[in-house]
């Protein structure tokens, strides 16, 4: 299995695809904040790509992407949320205010 990521912004909304050999199969979408941070809101792998790890190859994207940046993540995503939770060691990436919520 062949995957690639392509990220497209317009203004404070941006997306994160996954290219399967070349076919599209998912995205998390997400809100650039005006403290630097982005929300995470959806994470969507389309039915034929689903049972493969995309979520969890979009999510380490994600990772990569907000590391890159300096931002840090407001998970609202349910899939984003469970991730934080299962990988502890990446709580530092997460937005202040989401950690006093």
């Amino acid at each position: 299995m062949n995957t690639s990521f392509t990220h497209i912004e317009q203004k404070n909304l941006g997306r994160v695809y996954i290219f399967v050999d070349g076919k599209e199969g998912g995205f998390i979408e997400y809100i650039i904040r005006a403290d630097n941070s982005i929300n995470a809101i959806e994470t969507m792998v389309y039915e034929d790509f689903r049972g493969k790890g995309l979520a969890g190859l979009l999510f380490d994207e994600l990772i990569a992407f907000s590391k890159l940046h300096y931002y840090k993540i407001y998970p609202t995503c349910s899939f984003i949320v469970k991730s934080f939770e299962r990988h502890q060691e990446l709580s530092d990436l997460l937005a202040t205010d989401y950690k006093n919520a």
